[in-house]
């Protein structure tokens, strides 16, 4: 869900902002209409583009566009070699025309009634539950090398979608990927895609963020119109910040690395040394051994007691003991990790804090073509009479008689009016909290997940070589007090072996301690092999390869968001914007064909007809 969220306000703030580039350079804005069967099979596509910037006399773009037609002025034009000349002495230019290409995302919808899939034909006017499964494909696939190895990337897309069903026949509305908002009489669904996301950089949580399903009880069915839009615009410059420093965390590692195998190798050298003094000792015992043949009682009785415990190779702490140790140091370590990174985060989410993401994204949706439209109807309302008060006293429960006539008159007005401020006071409201949301959510998700996850691979590690340490000096130490307990012993038979035994028994201490040094040195070579092996070289192939592979795949995703211009071709130094509007008109059942008033109103056309209106010129 929280990745929902994110994409959720990525693409309500993304998908709709319309983007503004300097008067001095030659800019072109471009808006894709593509009218679909209930299929989702393109029928006809209209490509609007907007030249501003242009040149005092002639201005020079390219295209690929088909019928080609002004749509704003006078303003000539021909056509050479791919290239369309304006005589633009200054003027924005507004042209469109049309293209057989295939687009950058396309759709295909899929119905089922009653789980079982179905054709809109034989759906219509029928009772029972519906699923309008939405899958969008991204076919702006490119080959892009990302730390030297050819990578798969799309084109990241964001698609928004809305339909609107009627509350009155309709319950039980649900939606993936998506959310429903109700205001009593009909249920506003709007979903967000990002088709070719997960094939790019292959996150599971992003799997199926390409499809939406919608599913539904109905009385009577009728398609409700689709209007999908589709903008490169997910990933902003401004988003990549974050690998700014991730360079110095790679040399840190890389210096651990180094240093951890140094390390390694001077335990080594170390190992190879005691070896060669163990060696040494050994022989020294045997001259030794060789002198004590007077005393062979006392010899068999202190040989045997110090190979005893020189044979003892069984664990100084046994695995049970040893596993329950590591759990307690991996748990205590990852929760004081990970609520220390949830701390540093709350810190940061002040409200100050919170209200300026809430403030920028209202900012950013007050540039939106819909907003400014529902703004400009409610102005236009507002001009012709429809005032706040007027709307207050013709809704309140008892409508006062000298209010009565006028009330009645602008009856549809008024509905309309009070539409329109919910839709104003809906958009900006999700803008806020998805904003805010998306924010402390992602901060919180991947503070937490890199603090548990190194957190919990070193206490690991760390624990498990501490204690084995720890338990192996307490034998080594049981063992030194029992061969003390021993030479006490040839302390009291000092009379029978005088100087033979005492330089026996120091022999032998020396052979045991040059042994017990050996040990104590290849356990630490033992502990730093391990240590190196599944503590530092995993962390190091983690930061080096699945780390570094993610950051150059999001880098690159960013490029080819900021790289890519418009969908027509473009003069290349000139600065481009495009955004894909997908229509599925709507079919009313039976029923609703036979029920619906004739008595359209004229007077207030909506911002969807508007576009429609594009595809019967």
């Amino acid at each position: 869900m929280k990745i929902i969220n994110k994409l959720m306000s990525l693409g309500v703030i993304a998908g709709l902002l319309l983007e503004s580039f300097p008067v001095w350079a030659l800019s072109k804005d471009e808006t894709i209409y593509a009218k679909l069967d209930n299929n989702g099979q393109i029928e006809k596509v209209i490509v609007t583009e907007h030249l501003e910037g242009t040149n005092e006399g002639k201005t020079e773009d390219k295209t690929t566009l088909q019928n080609i037609m002004n749509i704003s002025g006078n303003e000539k034009f021909t056509i050479e070699n791919g290239k369309i000349i304006w005589e633009s002495n200054g003027k924005d230019i507004y042209y469109q025309g049309t293209t057989q290409e295939e687009l950058p995302i396309s759709l295909n919808i899929t119905y089922y009634l009653n789980g079982k899939e179905s054709t809109i034909k034989d759906m219509l006017g029928k009772k029972g539950k519906v699923t309008i499964k939405l899958k969008y494909t991204n076919n702006d696939k490119h080959i892009v090398k990302v730390n030297g190895k050819n990578e798969t990337l799309y084109t990241p897309f964001v698609v928004a979608s809305t339909t609107i069903l009627s509350n009155q026949d309709n319950k039980n509305i649900t939606v993936t990927n998506g959310k429903v908002v109700t205001n009593g009489t009909t249920s506003v669904i709007v979903m967000i895609s990002t088709p070719g996301l997960y094939e790019s950089i292959g996150i599971d949580k992003l799997k199926g963020m390409d499809t939406a399903e919608i599913t539904y009880d109905t009385n009577s069915f009728s398609l409700s119109s689709i209007y999908s839009v589709a903008t490169p615009k997910l990933i902003e410059s401004s988003d990549l910040d974050i690998f700014d420093n991730i360079d110095k965390i790679y040399s840190s590692i890389n210096t651990l690395s180094s240093s951890s195998s140094k390390l390694k190798n001077g335990s080594n050298e170390l190992l190879t040394g005691a070896n060669k003094l163990t060696d040494g000792v050994s022989k020294l015992v045997t001259g030794v051994n060789k002198l004590y043949g007077g005393s062979k009682l006392i010899k068999s009785s202190l040989e045997q007691a110090i190979e005893e415990l020189q044979n003892d190779n069984s664990p100084a702490i046994d695995e049970n003991t040893l596993l329950y140790i590591k759990k307690q140091a991996i748990t205590n370590s990852k929760n004081q990790a990970v609520e220390k990174a949830k701390e540093e985060v709350n810190k940061m989410f002040t409200e100050d804090y919170k209200n300026a993401i809430g403030n920028q994204a209202v900012n950013a949706l007050k540039s939106n073509s819909t907003y400014q439209d529902l703004q400009n109807k409610k102005t236009m309302l507002e001009n012709n009479g429809i005032t706040s008060n007027i709307v207050n006293v013709c809704t309140s429960e008892t409508i006062p008689s000298e209010y009565q006539e006028t009330c009645l008159n602008y009856k549809d007005y008024i509905k309309e009016y009070t539409t329109i401020n919910q839709m104003i006071t809906l958009m900006e409201e999700t803008a806020r909290q998805t904003a805010i949301e998306t924010s402390y959510q992602t901060a919180i998700s991947t503070s937490t997940n890199v603090a548990g996850s190194v957190s919990e691979q070193v206490a690991g590690e760390v624990s498990t070589s501490v204690a084995k340490q720890v338990a192996t000096s307490a034998k080594e130490k049981a063992k030194e007090t029992t061969i003390t307990s021993l030479n006490t012993l040839l302390e009291a038979l000092n009379e029978l072996t005088n100087g033979l035994n005492e330089l026996n028994t120091k022999v032998s201490e020396l052979d045991l301690g040059t042994k017990q040094l050996k040990d104590g040195i290849s356990s630490l070579d033992s502990g730093l092999s391990l240590f190196n092996s599944q503590g530092i070289n995993k962390i190091s192939s983690l930061v080096n390869n699945d780390v570094k592979t993610l950051e150059g795949k999001i880098k690159a995703l960013g490029k080819l968001s900021i790289d890519y211009k418009t969908f027509d071709d473009i003069e290349g130094n000139a600065n481009g914007s495009s955004k894909i509007i997908m229509i599925v008109d709507g079919i009313e059942s039976p029923q609703g064909l036979t029920m619906k008033n004739d008595k359209m109103q004229q007077n207030v056309e909506s911002l969807w007809d508007k576009i429609k209106e594009l595809f019967k010129k």
